[in-house]
């Protein structure tokens, strides 16, 4: 399997998205920083995240807002997206970070193996791969059958830092 990769120097690491996960992933990052409405918002999700993230949205307004039966539900069409009413956005738990994502798909041995896995109560876990271990971390996931592929453009979309004005990078020595 390719994974993608980038240096993102305001975040100190390397950053890794798999090739089955990148589109879906730049998909929510571009909903998420450029929708202007609800309606753009959820067309611009992947189905099953636009389901999940609804899901959360319907919760919060029949507990804020308790409407009747038939009421319509405000959060969409053309109305201006509102995001301290996605579920997660408020606690940094969403949009998905790749830093913390990799801990979702990347299995457990070889997470085992690489240097720089953390977690904290506020922050869950997450893989924070410094300059000096991209050999040894790039040889670990050679060893499980990963193929690396730098794609700082990529990484960029599907990180969300295209969206500060920031350029990421192959290696933190091209900045």
């Amino acid at each position: 399997m390719t994974v993608y990769y980038a240096w993102a120097q305001g975040e100190g690491t390397y950053l890794f998205v798999p090739e089955g996960r990148v589109n879906d992933q730049v998909a929510i990052m571009t909903a998420f920083h450029e929708a202007r409405t609800w309606g753009e918002f959820w067309r611009t999700l992947p189905p099953s995240e636009a389901a999940k993230v609804r899901q959360g949205v319907v919760w919060r307004w029949e507990e804020a807002d308790d409407p009747a039966p038939g009421d319509p539900f405000p959060y969409d069409g053309d109305a201006i997206i509102d995001w301290r009413l996605l579920p997660g956005v408020e606690d940094g738990d969403w949009p998905p970070l790749l830093n913390r994502e990799i801990t979702e798909w990347l299995p457990r041995e070889l997470l085992g193996e690489i240097k720089g896995l953390s977690s904290g109560p506020a922050s869950g876990t997450f893989l924070t791969v410094g300059a000096s271990d991209f050999a040894e971390v790039a040889a670990a996931f050679a060893r499980h059958g990963y193929q690396l592929e730098a794609a700082p453009e990529l990484v960029a979309r599907a990180s969300g830092w295209w969206w500060q004005g920031t350029s990421l990078n192959a290696r933190p020595d091209e900045l």
